[in-house]
């Protein structure tokens, strides 16, 4: 008879253990728009117009990087950075287009940018 109550306890644990892991999960992903990785932000939506379809593509994902720093930063409390897109572009680690559109002159799409971790910490000096 011990052994089957010691067999429910041991599986009671392993039961609130996995509940209470999967919870801690489910919260970095609604703390961190729906990744458990802080330093990556999704669905960043971008839409630019511009002479050329390849232009307006550039600038957006110019604009999109820039963007998901802003909430990248608001994150840790410090809106208002504001940096250059050569130091933006040194601080991505990757990107990937979760969707697009094209048409002769202008650029719909949506992103998830991912930035460095160290890099990022240097830039904000911590």
């Amino acid at each position: 008879m011990s052994r089957i109550a010691f067999s429910l306890l041991v599986l009671v644990v392993l039961g609130l253990s996995l509940l209470e892991s999967s919870g801690n999960q489910a919260s970095a992903q609604t703390l961190y728009g729906g990744s458990s990785n802080a330093y990556e932000v999704s669905n960043v939506e971008v839409d630019v117009t511009d002479d050329s379809s390849v232009k307006a593509r550039n600038e957006a994902f110019i604009e999109a990087q820039s963007k998901a720093f802003q909430q990248l930063a608001g994150r840790y409390g410090r809106t208002g950075a504001n940096p250059s897109p050569e130091m933006l572009s040194s601080l991505v680690q990757d990107f990937e287009i979760e969707k697009e559109q094209l048409s002769s002159k202008r650029y719909r799409g949506a992103f998830t940018i991912r930035f460095r971790e160290s890099a990022v910490n240097n830039y904000f000096g911590s």
